[in-house]
């Protein structure tokens, strides 16, 4: 520890301070769970949110407005999502379409890219139906969405309300 300290120009004591800070103090192992947590959520975090007691300090989750996705015209709608406080969408829907694909949009995106994307079979029965999009496991799910789309197949899938789920706690 004195040559790392020797070499860094730092004083042992400081050198200590910062080993503690970054989790490698010795210390026995804690029992809180470890989790992931994004760095652009904790530069926002300055008023609540992931570093301040996680989603349900931040405030209720979003519903978003119904409407209807066609061939021609998909669903979309303009949104501020925090991803790391969405875990599922809960889309209650009906229709003829068979096929029904999730796009969102970050803010560095020019359009809805195929790499955020997520797509699952609707029944297609005209009936009204609950399904629930697991997006916390998705490697592009991630940071401020600016925007959804839902797009079909074929056919039309009116969409009566679509919610947002806070993710599993680890």
């Amino acid at each position: 520890m004195r040559l790392c300290c020797v070499v860094l120009g730092l004083r042992p004591l400081l050198l200590a301070a910062l080993l503690a800070l970054a989790g490698c103090g010795g210390r026995a192992a804690s029992s809180r769970p470890y989790q992931l947590v994004h760095l652009g959520d904790l530069l926002r975090a300055a008023g609540g949110g992931a570093a301040a007691g996680g989603a349900a300090a931040a405030g209720p989750l979003p519903a978003l407005p119904a409407g209807e996705a066609t061939l021609a015209a998909p669903y979309e709608v303009a949104a501020e999502l925090s991803a790391s406080r969405i875990g599922r969408l809960r889309i209650t829907a009906e229709g003829t379409a068979r096929l029904a694909t999730l796009s969102w949009r970050l803010p560095q995106d020019h359009g809805f890219s195929r790499f955020r994307a997520l797509s699952f079979p609707v029944a297609g029965d005209g009936l009204p139906h609950v399904y629930e999009v697991d997006l916390e496991r998705e490697a592009h799910w991630h940071g401020e969405v600016e925007g959804l789309r839902l797009a079909v197949d074929g056919g039309r899938l009116r969409l009566e309300g679509v919610t947002a789920e806070a993710p599993d706690e680890p």
